[in-house]
């Protein structure tokens, strides 16, 4: 009798790979031209999409024989996507990169279709895994696809091209991030430029980073609780100028519902700036933009911005989303203090880690990150207190755990993670609260 299979497809890591890999292509093949192109990028769509397929055929088999036969089909199909890659010619050093990378993601599904072949779920019928508390832990069922660890994390660390080479490049990530929330038909917010934005670059990065889509609730959280806090100072405190500084690809000028007259100010550096007229031209913003160009950490580029904006202001709200966190603490400090001598900058809106948060990011993104020259540098131990003695005091703290658990974000887990804290100390447990939060600071001088 052929051993019972126990693979959900839903728990498999490989399909999650294999998932994003379908989407990339998909999205590259949209950008095909000339003779033969619906002809190619059909046939590359349709390869990478029969790798799932095949997986979960298999799983739904029902038996370990049939499920390593589907495997080969699944292994077939991602030679024939990888084939398919290698005969396409970049029109761009962009669309060279975005190859490479799928090129590599689709080696590591063959490398994980190869093992998890060698390694099968076990049998449910075996007295040893049945009905065990080891059943339910079982690794291959929860994460790591019945490969054993030292050999997954072999597979998972692979050298690749990164598609990450600058911190403008996290913007494109970001958008992807609004993007899939602004999909669902439940969506905290609506940003219809947010996929356009992000553009198929986007998509690759998202899918390179590992458990990119998992960790997709913190971003979505952020950026609804600051979407909460701006439409609420602007009208109901009177702003009358925003300054979003390192906007990356951020729409909110164009998104929400603000007023004709208020002066939105979006400041990046040139390209990433560019890149986002280009792609917003043709659209209508909800209030007054301008778009500035500057390199905020060069002091004269941005001490000119801050006394030309704080001059014509009256009551300005500061925007700095993912900014910070790439700024070493004395960059921090010296923008921050800038900023604090104009009185019209009334509140300044950040988001801020703590150590703990720094501690996680660098066994989850931190590798790529560094390797495409976007460290992150700031998570300064005294929290908030760090912009005290620069003119700048702590009016609001919203913990992201917290608003996620208000919002309907918070991760399956969640329920451990709140009672983890409940059986911690009071110490930890106000730890935990400041792990990370949107934070709204308000002028010393403007009060």
């Amino acid at each position: 009798m052929a051993m019972v299979l126990r693979a959900n497809p839903k728990t498999l890591r490989v399909m999650q790979v294999a998932q994003s890999l379908a989407k990339g292509c998909a999205a590259l093949a949209k950008g095909f031209r000339g003779p033969g192109a619906f002809a190619r990028g059909d046939q590359l769509v349709r390869a990478s999409l029969s790798i799932g397929s095949n997986i979960s055929e298999g799983c739904g088999r029902g038996t370990v024989p049939d499920f390593r036969r589907f495997l080969l089909h699944a292994r077939g199909s991602a030679q024939e996507t990888l084939t398919q890659l290698r005969i396409i010619e970049p029109q761009s050093e962009q669309e060279r990169v975005i190859i490479r990378a799928l090129q590599s993601r689709t080696i590591l599904v063959l490398k994980m279709v190869n093992r998890l072949h060698q390694f099968p779920p076990p049998d449910r019928r075996h007295p040893f895994y049945h009905g065990s508390p080891f059943d339910a832990f079982f690794l291959d069922a929860v994460l790591f696809d019945a490969v054993p660890r030292r050999q997954y994390v072999s597979s998972m660390t692979a050298p690749s091209p990164n598609p990450i080479t600058n911190v403008s490049d996290t913007a494109r990530w970001v958008a992807m991030y609004r993007a899939m929330e602004s999909e669902r038909p439940d969506a905290l917010f609506r940003d219809p430029y947010a996929r356009r934005l992000a553009g198929p670059a986007g998509e690759q990065i998202l899918a390179a980073m590992p458990q990119g889509r998992r960790w997709a609730w913190p971003m979505i959280v952020r950026t609804a609780v600051m979407d909460e806090i701006v439409m609420r100072l602007v009208t109901q405190q009177g702003v009358d100028t925003v300054l979003n500084l390192a906007a990356g690809l951020d729409a909110r000028a164009y998104r929400l519902d603000l007023p004709r007259d208020l002066h939105w100010i979006d400041v990046d550096l040139e390209g990433i700036l560019s890149y986002k007229e280009a792609a917003l031209a043709g659209e209508q913003p909800r209030c007054d933009v301008e778009f500035v160009r500057a390199d905020l950490i060069t002091p004269a580029a941005r001490r000119s911005l801050f006394q030309r904006v704080g001059a014509q202001a009256k009551r300005a709200l500061v925007i700095a989303e993912g900014l910070l966190v790439y700024l070493k603490p004395d960059d921090v400090t010296a923008l921050a203090r800038d900023l604090s001598t104009h009185p019209a900058f009334r509140w300044w809106l950040i988001d801020l880690g703590s150590p703990a948060l720094q501690q996680f990011l660098s066994r989850t993104w931190g590798n790529q990150l560094r390797a495409g020259n976007a460290p992150m540098l700031f998570f300064p131990e005294e929290g908030t207190a760090f912009f005290a003695p620069a003119g700048w005091g702590e009016a609001e703290y919203h913990a992201i755990f917290d608003e996620a658990l208000r919002l309907r974000r918070a991760p399956k887990m969640a329920w451990l993670w709140r009672l983890l804290a409940l059986l911690a100390s009071k110490k930890r447990r106000e730890q935990f609260k400041r792990f990370s939060g949107v934070v709204l600071l308000e002028n010393d001088k403007g009060r």
